[in-house]
């Protein structure tokens, strides 16, 4: 079972099924779902992503007429609000998306003035659920939290790094600058100290500052809070100098290429997807014939945000029929209901869940691969 910050997934499976069970009165009723998703540069990938998933749900649903309305995502502070005003002129009953950090600042107090609901899978930084709670956003996510993501990096680095000198550095931004400093935190407190903590300026082309930097500290393994492409470059300018250095990232390492490839052998700590069971089945088989009919051959029903964001689809009918059968308001439905979705039953709920559902992965022609097999970041 799979256990989330601000959403947990809880055993109450009686009230999942009732919750999933939709009225027959919501038959004919009209889905419209808004999409909020980056579609340019390395995080394209997740868009392309969730542009999947949720046309494999409205295909799959006859008993719904779904409509999706998509806009960009630009992660960051501009023009975010237009993404949500659309949303707003669209009528749409709820959002999924927001991947980014930087964007929901201007784009939550525009959906929350209008009553729109959120779902994000992605979203970690514990003062973005900080912002939603205090300015009373309708903001719910499917995703472990920053604190559980660093918990099992610190662990991780703790059981493989302590005798090495290490290095932790990041991109300047929310999700960057707080990994690397919870990560920090929790290694100190075990009595385990980085021998250079730095950051460096992302998306750049060249990273050969930073590389000369790491070999002046004589650290032998890195840890990056930052994204894939950056990784990507950093390690590929480590080795043109001659440096042979083990580099780590977080969950956002699950991204496209940028301009250099991901080199073999990168670790990164990943939110660990459910292994697919019996509710999911549907969900995979809607996935797979949408990529099969678009022969888009290349993807997974498995890939890093496909099931999830079905999973947000889900979540969204469900409590639209709920809300429009009890005349109650959506996002009380959403705070006070369980669901059963294609990644298991899922409750939202403002606990903090102690487990950290990742898993240490490799990098290896471009995939992150499952490493030693089995292994699990909690060990």
């Amino acid at each position: 079972m799979v256990k989330a910050d601000f959403s947990s997934f809880g055993p109450a499976l009686a009230l999942a099924a009732a919750a999933w069970s939709l009225p027959a009165t919501a038959s004919a009723q009209e889905l419209r779902l808004g999409l909020i998703a980056p579609t340019d540069g390395t995080l394209a990938i997740i868009g392309e992503q969730a542009g999947i998933a949720l046309d494999a749900f409205a295909t799959s649903h006859t008993d719904l007429s779904v409509t999706i309305i998509d806009a960009v995502e630009p992660c960051s502070d501009a023009n975010a609000a237009g993404a949500a005003e659309l949303m707003v002129d669209s009528d749409v009953d709820a959002v999924i998306g927001l991947f980014c950090a930087e964007t929901v600042n201007q784009v939550m107090p525009i959906l929350a003035e209008a009553d729109i609901p959120a779902i994000s899978v992605s979203l970690r930084a514990g003062i973005v659920m900080e912002d939603a709670l205090a300015g009373g956003w309708p903001l719910f996510r499917i995703a472990p939290s920053a604190e559980a993501e660093a918990t099992a990096i610190a662990q991780a680095i703790a059981a493989r790094w302590s005798d090495e000198p290490f290095a932790l550095i990041e991109d300047g931004t929310i999700y960057g600058r707080d990994l690397a400093e919870t990560v920090r935190l929790e290694l100190e407190q075990g009595g385990i100290t980085p021998s250079f903590i730095d950051n460096y300026r992302p998306a750049e082309e060249l990273q050969f500052g930073l590389v000369r930097r790491l070999a002046a500290a004589g650290v032998s393994h890195v840890f990056v809070g930052g994204d894939r492409a950056d990784v990507a470059i950093m390690a590929r300018d480590a080795a043109q100098a001659g440096l042979n250095l083990t580099f780590m990232g977080g969950d956002a390492l699950q991204a496209a290429d940028g301009a250099a490839p991901l080199p073999d052998g990168v670790l990164a700590m990943v939110a660990e997807r459910p292994a697919p069971d019996d509710e999911a089945t549907g969900a995979i088989e809607a996935i797979e014939t949408l990529l099969r009919e678009r022969d888009d051959l290349d993807r997974r029903a498995d890939d890093a945000y496909l099931l999830p964001i079905y999973a947000a689809a889900e979540i969204a009918a469900a409590a639209r029929a709920l809300a429009s059968s009890a005349e109650t308001d959506l996002a009380e439905t959403l705070r006070t209901e369980t669901f059963a979705t294609a990644i298991g039953p899922v409750e939202f709920g403002t606990d903090q869940s102690d487990e950290a559902p990742y898993v240490l992965r490799i990098s290896q022609d471009g995939r992150l691969v499952p490493l030693d097999g089995t292994e699990r970041a909690s060990r």
